[in-house]
């Protein structure tokens, strides 16, 4: 180390500890690092370099695509009803009177609750949404003339006669058939030897709804929410051991002792008219019993009337656009405690179907 003579200086005690401190900052780096560092921060040094692909600030964002909505109406309601032109229903009685098998939804309602129909001649008629191709129902017999097929009260709309059945508390005789006009399935008229239901367009009993495969009627990201309203009754409830509905570990509603009636709802890709895996479980479960879980009298069944929502992405694959709601099996028992239900009685043993309600998403 050089050492250089310098006069002597006396210094005050203020001067001493200014130069010792001015030193000390000086000499020692810290303080410089951090100069240099808040200068970085201010000046960008650790921006990424352009092209690299990271985000330039965490404020900015990528603009978000705007989803455009096919035109049309965003929601239906298709009323199974068959009571005439001017009266509430989606269906024509006097085309069902004919003896077809096979019913189709020719009028369309708004979802307000209003009873105007927004299409009144079936599908590509005026008003008729383009989204929508066509709603079906298989039937096994008309509403007013009883042709010769197979079934003729299985599955039909409903006509304006009373069917007493003595299934109210302690026997007392009540109406068991469904409200004139709807469609109601009778299952001691169907039998155990009608054809089981398997998803495919060869089901005897079933509703069909078709969708649009075209993004100019149907946008590839809309999805579609289908609300049903339904009656369903048996005449027993679910089993306390629930052993009885498996088979080999699988799962099998319609076994003996399980579930009197089964009910499938099936999603499916346009030409597909082959059997199908069951998208969602309808029935079971019913909403009313013959035979009470803790009541040793018979009750009134056929009361209540519930609703099931159920999503269809037909966004996750353009090929899904078939809605099948399939009756698949059912008890060839229809007895309880000495009380039978007497022919044409889909409210001591059956459905009734009142409406579905179509919602774009």
């Amino acid at each position: 180390m050089k050492i250089i003579d310098q006069p002597q200086k006396n210094f005050t005690r203020s001067e001493t500890l200014t130069s010792v401190n001015s030193a000390f900052i000086f000499s020692f780096p810290l303080p410089g690092l951090l100069i240099a560092l808040l200068t970085c921060l201010f000046t960008g040094c650790f921006q990424p370099p352009a092209g690299s692909g990271a985000a330039v600030s965490a404020s900015s964002s990528a603009p978000q695509p705007t989803l455009t909505p096919a035109p049309g109406p965003m929601a239906v309601k298709i009323i199974f009803k068959a009571d005439g032109s001017s009266s509430i229903g989606s269906f024509y009685d006097s085309e069902i009177d004919s003896g077809t098998q096979v019913a189709i939804a020719k009028k369309l309602f708004p979802v307000d609750g209003t009873n105007n129909p927004i299409a009144t001649g079936g599908p590509g008629s005026s008003g008729w949404p383009a989204w929508l191709t066509t709603v079906r129902v298989g039937l096994t017999g008309t509403t007013r003339t009883v042709v010769a097929d197979q079934k003729p009260n299985c599955a039909r709309f409903a006509d304006a006669t009373t069917t007493p059945c003595a299934i109210g508390p302690g026997g007392v005789a009540v109406n068991c058939n469904g409200p004139a006009g709807y469609l109601r399935v009778s299952e001691v008229d169907c039998g155990n030897t009608l054809t089981k239901g398997t998803g495919s367009e060869a089901d005897p009993v079933y509703i069909r709804v078709t969708f649009s495969d075209q993004v100019a009627n149907l946008a590839a990201h809309e999805n579609i929410m289908a609300v049903l309203e339904y009656a369903a009754a048996s005449i027993n409830p679910p089993p306390s051991d629930p052993t009885a509905c498996f088979t080999g570990g699988l799962f099998t509603p319609g076994n003996t002792n399980c579930s009197d009636q089964t009910w499938n709802v099936y999603l499916k890709k346009l030409g597909n008219t082959a059997a199908a895996n069951p998208f969602l479980m309808l029935i079971p479960p019913a909403y009313s019993y013959l035979r009470p879980l803790s009541v040793s009298s018979a009750e009134s069944v056929g009361a209540g009337v519930a609703s099931k929502q159920i999503f269809l992405p037909l966004a996750s694959n353009p090929g899904l656009r078939v809605l099948q709601i399939s009756r698949t099996n059912a008890t060839s028992s229809y007895t309880y405690s000495g009380v039978t239900c007497p022919s044409n009685s889909p409210l001591c043993l059956g459905m009734v179907l009142y409406s579905l309600t179509l919602y774009r998403m």
